[in-house]
């Protein structure tokens, strides 16, 4: 193989209705599939083995234990990763355009080390975007890559790694409203089960997941200590200040 190998690293758990939009789009993409279930009590596990024959592609299944930590689950999976490059994505993302994601792979993906890509993250009924931005999505391993924050999760370039931006593919968000409410009480307890480590950035997060929770008084509470935070960093300011603003307006129509 002349190209550089990459790998689909995910990681799940109850998430067996997913699978199928996710492994139908990623057909003949990767050499390899690292699956790591952090719990599941459904037939998840089952169904990614079943779809991972469907479309030929190699996976491997990890168990890891959640301990609250979206970044530990996610170092883990790129900890079992054996080729050249590794992608994430998540159970509910399904990928976009996936022959120009070959060719990308086939013929650009080795000029950079990491790679930032479309997020389609709100779609509307008929399947278009709503709400989108970039994420990274595409590591070489071997500058050795690694997620930060136990929430809201991410991976910062270190110096000297070559990065660049792909627009002919994108990733697709297919979260319903239902599961979006239940992620909210997931990611508040998750916070407040870390609230004496929190930062400036997860200090807003906190306050935002509050404020979306209906809790506005405490996420008041929340974004004003984001806000005075000096280790915050300018677009979480001004985010933090919007949803003070939408605090106060709520606190307003009940006076």
């Amino acid at each position: 193989m002349s190209r550089p190998t990459i790998s689909l690293v995910l990681i799940a758990k109850n998430e067996a209705h997913n699978v199928p939009v996710l492994f139908q789009s990623i057909e003949g993409c990767f050499d390899h599939i690292v699956f790591v279930d952090t719990g599941s009590s459904d037939e998840t596990v089952n169904k990614a083995s079943e779809w991972a024959n469907k479309i030929g592609t190699p996976i491997s299944i990890h168990h890891f234990e959640w301990v609250k930590d979206f970044s530990k689950a996610r170092n883990f999976s790129l900890d079992q990763v054996k080729t050249d490059y590794a992608m994430w994505m998540d159970l509910d993302d399904s990928l976009g355009n996936k022959e120009q994601f070959k060719l990308w792979r086939d013929t650009a993906m080795e000029f950079a080390d990491y790679w930032v890509a479309k997020y389609h993250y709100a779609l509307d009924p008929q399947g278009k975007p709503i709400v989108q931005f970039i994420r990274e999505r595409v590591f070489k391993m071997s500058t050795n890559p690694r997620f930060k924050y136990f929430i809201h999760e991410g991976v910062t370039p270190s110096p000297g790694v070559r990065a660049s931006i792909i627009t002919t593919w994108w990733i697709d968000h297919r979260r319903t409203q239902a599961e979006m409410q239940q992620d909210r009480g997931r990611n508040l307890d998750i916070l407040e089960s870390h609230k004496s480590e929190l930062d400036g950035r997860l200090w807003f997060y906190y306050g935002k997941e509050l404020y979306e929770n209906g809790k506005i008084e405490d996420a008041l509470k929340a974004l004003l200590e984001a806000g005075s935070r000096m280790d915050i960093e300018p677009h979480d300011r001004i985010l933090t200040m919007q949803y003070a603003v939408y605090c106060c307006m709520n606190l307003a129509e009940k006076m």
